[in-house]
């Protein structure tokens, strides 16, 4: 068995995944399912490529993930709260 894509080697192909004999449904308990964390995104995701990403939100998606850590924009927001306080991009 093992993950169902292959993130030891540098052109990150899908394995085969076998059919399901039987459909699976699970209900939640709660409404939020959060995912990853600063760590995670910064060090060890921060330089794949989108061939990766693609079925990384592929596992996400199928694993039921809603709240995926997302810190796209936030240094032009920090940037931007700073500036205001008086701090210079210097």
């Amino acid at each position: 068995q093992g993950p169902w894509f292959d993130t030891t080697s540098s052109n990150h192909r899908a394995l085969p995944l076998p059919l399901p004999e039987t459909s699976v449904f699970r209900s939640r308990q709660v409404p939020h399912s959060y995912y990853m964390n600063v760590c995670t995104y910064g060090y060890s995701l921060g330089f794949v490529p989108w061939s990766y990403w693609e079925k990384h939100l592929d596992w996400m998606a199928m694993n039921g993930v809603n709240m995926p850590l997302a810190l796209i924009g936030q240094e032009w927001l920090w940037f931007q709260i700073f500036t205001q306080y008086g701090l210079s991009a210097k």
